[in-house]
């Protein structure tokens, strides 16, 4: 396992981020994106850096950034739920990716990470897994409703998309992304990135009550926007205790297992297959 430094160039500023590969030729990528609030790319507990070198032993490689204006990245500190890094984390993303010669990855994310993680899966094609950790509350992934009550695509998730999901962004905006379910409405991008292909890991904490609502939105999602032979939607449980989100040791190891078994399930099982998959695509 190794540990490569660099900063990333973006819009007059330098993201920082750390690059972690396994001795072998790595098989896929995976991106952490951790919530706001100040947490550096370590994220709270070491976590990412925790996961990162369990994915090398893996033959996994992965990513773990700083956003603007926090840790070693220059820039001004910003957040907005409605507007989350997406493109920060897509410009790390491309030049890891065309680094180590890999054309797919997963993304790790919670609290804005989760958003932005699921932006990312929205805009390209490239993002074949998703692991959002929902510690406490269910709203980071929950769209907020406008005054005529209509959902939108964020703000930064709305620009560039592929053509091949903007039709189902469409759709979404006008069906909702249950048909109409009042009781719980996932972000556009969610139904999008799954409707793409995406396969998704939900690893949720909260209490029992939010768990059945996530339980419910999930099976909905194929009977509107996904379609027959669609990937899979799962939920995993993470022990949470009240509002102490990743303190508890026990929580911490739930954490690095469940992102590395998933991670470890939906990325290609071997370099040689990531490299067939890519010939595939090609001679397509």
């Amino acid at each position: 396992m190794r540990d490569h430094p660099l900063f990333v160039p973006f819009r007059g500023d330098h993201l920082a981020a750390v690059v972690t590969t396994p001795e072998q030729t790595a098989r896929g990528l995976v991106v952490f994106l951790q919530g706001a609030g100040g947490a550096t790319r370590t994220h709270r507990y070491r976590l990412w850096t925790r996961a990162a070198r369990r994915l090398a032993g893996d033959g996994i490689a992965s990513v773990r950034m700083d956003y603007r204006g926090i840790g070693d990245s220059t820039g001004a500190y910003a957040f907005e739920m409605e507007a989350p890094p997406v493109e920060e984390a897509l410009t790390v993303v491309t030049l890891v990716l065309d680094r180590l010669g890999l054309d797919g990855f997963g993304v790790v994310g919670n609290c804005i990470g989760a958003r932005t993680a699921f932006g990312l899966a929205a805009r390209t094609e490239s993002c074949r897994s998703v692991a959002c950790i929902l510690p406490m509350a269910l709203g980071p992934v929950l769209e907020r409703r406008g005054e005529n009550g209509v959902a939108s695509l964020g703000a930064s998730t709305a620009k560039l998309l592929p053509g091949r999901v903007a039709h189902w962004a469409s759709r979404v905006r006008r069906l909702g992304p249950f048909g109409g379910r009042p009781d719980l409405r996932f972000i556009p991008e969610v139904s999008i990135a799954v409707r793409g292909g995406t396969k998704v890991l939900f690893l949720h904490g909260g209490t029992e009550e939010s768990r059945q609502r996530l339980v419910a939105g999930a099976k909905a999602l194929p009977a509107v926007a996904l379609g027959e032979g669609a990937s899979p939607v799962q939920i995993w449980r993470m022990p949470a205790e009240g509002t102490s989100g990743f303190r508890p040791l026990e929580t911490q190891r739930v954490v690095v297992d469940s992102v590395t078994e998933w991670m470890d399930r939906t990325l290609p099982v071997s370099a040689a297959d990531a490299r067939s998959t890519r010939r595939s695509a090609g001679a397509a």
